[in-house]
């Protein structure tokens, strides 16, 4: 069919925002990239170590610790045993009951990793992992919930020992959780389920406009599940608290903005940001990374989306957030511009020993790239 001159102004226009969207390399081990991952989405550092969790993709190894310096694998599988299997120790001083929900049924029959977050919660270190079990032919699909571990790094390696679970409540769709250190749990609710594909084509619509589809949802042991007031944004997706405690950061991937909740006095700000925002990352200094790509919204990243597309580049930027506490206004830098050719479009960046560490939903490793100058530690 002959496009007219117009047509040929579009689309050269469209290539021109989407940049570089396609299947990149295979991982080359040499490359100094961690291979052999699938779709490592969200990672996070062990506090005080070189270990870091990433969710994988992998049935066999859904849930990984890596030592940034030896490369050293421990992988988390299920079945898990129960919590008063746990070790002793200073880093478990009792076997807790107050870890996860009360309602929770017990280990899960099949994890499948996705957001990931770690903090220490009194004498402990706690990590959370959201379970979206995938659904089988032969099974009744199993509902979402949020694994509960305590990680032990004293032996040389990171084990974790499973303390219970938070069930998700089949209203919220979660695509990412974040603990505080009096154990209260967030997730991004990204957006209501569509019961057919007009509501499906609503909610794309609302995606395209901009328009609010989700919010930020908190969960505590004492009063449950419940929404955090003046969180609404496009498409809920990355969620972190800072690690002075004093904020809760939430991603709107189609609003461009970082919604900032103080969690004290509830207030809100939000800040405009360079890129359609994937996860957060939260920064010993009290800032954040956000990671998201620049490409055309919502239609950007379709290229990478069929499975043998994957490993699949497209173009991202990493920025830095500085809140601006106390009447400071907030800045926003871009850290990394990347044109999407070489690495997988990255989804999470976590800074350690000088590097940046990034993972991807479409990816086949954990990409790491020198920090540039000015990059915040981890």
């Amino acid at each position: 069919m002959n496009k007219t001159p117009g047509a040929a102004l579009i689309l050269l226009s469209l290539a021109g925002l989407l940049g570089i969207v396609g299947r990149v390399p295979p991982c080359d081990p040499a490359s100094g990239d961690l291979c052999g991952l699938e779709r490592a989405e969200d990672i996070v550092f062990l506090p005080g170590t070189d270990w870091f969790a990433v969710s994988n993709a992998s049935p066999t190894a859904p849930l990984v610790f890596i030592d940034a310096r030896s490369r050293r694998r421990v992988a988390v599988t299920a079945p898990f045993t129960a919590p008063t299997a746990a070790p002793r120790g200073p880093e478990r001083s009792n076997p807790r009951v107050d870890a996860g929900s009360p309602d929770c049924a017990g280990p899960p029959p099949q994890f499948r990793a996705g957001g990931n977050d770690v903090r220490r919660v009194g004498q402990e270190l706690r990590l959370v992992v959201l379970n979206k079990p995938a659904p089988t032919p032969a099974a009744s699909p199993q509902p979402d919930r949020i694994e509960v571990f305590a990680v032990d790094v004293r032996g040389g390696s990171p084990q974790a020992h499973w303390l219970g679970c938070i069930p998700v409540p089949a209203a919220y769709s979660l695509n990412d959780v974040a603990l505080a250190a009096d154990g209260t749990v967030y997730g991004s609710h990204q957006f209501d389920r569509p019961d057919s594909p007009a509501e499906a084509a609503a909610t794309r619509q609302r995606w395209l406009d901009g328009q609010p589809t989700g919010y930020a949802v908190q969960w505590r042991r004492t009063a449950g599940w419940s929404r955090v007031p003046d969180t609404e944004v496009s498409f809920a997706n990355g969620i972190a608290v800072s690690r002075d405690e004093q904020l809760l950061a939430v991603a709107g991937t189609y609003s461009g903005a970082l919604v900032l909740v103080d969690r004290r006095r509830g207030s809100t700000r939000r800040i405009a940001l360079p890129h359609t925002p994937d996860n957060i990352t939260a920064l010993a200094d009290g800032s954040f990374l956000s990671v998201g790509h620049t490409g055309v919204p919502v239609t950007g990243i379709d290229p990478c989306r069929p499975a043998d597309a994957v490993p699949c580049g497209f173009p991202f930027s990493i920025a830095h957030i500085v809140p601006g506490r106390g009447g400071a206004s907030p800045r926003v830098r871009v850290l990394v511009e990347h044109d999407g050719s070489r690495i997988p479009g990255a989804s999470v960046a976590a800074p350690h020993g000088g590097r940046l560490y990034l993972g991807s939903y479409f990816g086949d490793r954990v990409s790491v790239i020198d920090a540039p100058a000015g990059t915040p530690r981890e």
